[in-house]
């Protein structure tokens, strides 16, 4: 992947928000401090850098995402 770097977890670099991992409902700091950056389409400039995840990040995620689904999968469309 290009354009990916290392930097401590949660931390703010050259003034850009570095955006965590939502996993069972709540943000997560990620663990593996690297991160790629997101661009603005418009301008092409740099607005943010995203976490990028590890296998056990991975992992959580996909649990959480099978827990969800057994609850949610039950409900209508309209509940939804």
């Amino acid at each position: 992947m290009t354009n990916v770097t290392e930097a401590p977890r949660g931390e703010v670099r050259e003034g850009l928000t570095v955006i965590s991992h939502w996993i069972d409902g709540a943000p997560s700091v990620s663990t593996s401090g690297r991160t790629a950056p997101v661009f603005n389409p418009a301008t092409g400039a740099v607005r943010a850098e995203v976490a990028l995840a590890d296998q056990a990040e991975i992992d959580a995620a996909i649990a959480s995402a099978q827990r969800g689904f057994e609850v949610w999968s039950g409900y209508s469309i309209a509940k939804r």
